[in-house]
Parts: C-alpha cells; structure tokens; sequence
C-alpha cells in the first residue's frame, strides 16, 4: 500500500518508491545493530571467566575460606 498524489502519476511512483527506500533502511539498520547487541551480550558472557574474590576483613582460616568458596560455586 503506498499513499500517492495523485492516481497514475509520476510523483506518486517517486513518492512510493522513496518510502519503501526509506522503510528498508530503517529495518535494515535496526536489525543489525539488533544483531550487532545481541552477538556482543552473547559472546561477552561466554567469554568472562568466573572468578571468586574475598575482602582481606572477611578473616577467614584457609579452610574456611576453601569451604566458603565451595559453598559459592
């Protein structure tokens, strides 16, 4: 469906044509920054690496510790 200005007429072809343009590019462009984000999240969350950090005021035994952090994991 294409709104014109006037049936048959030169400008309403140049009218339709500039919108459906005008539309691809806006999907177009949506879709791959679209795309772009959720690669990104998704290859930067199998990419972290799990680490397991303590503040030196939590004065924990070396066992303790071992057990708290296999408590965590």
């Amino acid at each position: 469906m294409a709104i014109t200005r006037g049936e048959g007429s030169e400008s309403s072809r140049q009218v339709t044509g500039l919108r459906r343009a005008r539309l691809f590019v806006k999907t177009y462009t949506f879709g791959r920054s679209l795309l772009f984000f959720i690669t990104q999240v998704f290859t930067y969350r199998h990419m972290r690496q799990q680490i397991v950090a303590g503040n030196w005021k939590m004065n924990k035994t070396l066992d303790e510790g071992l057990e708290l952090t296999k408590m965590i994991l």
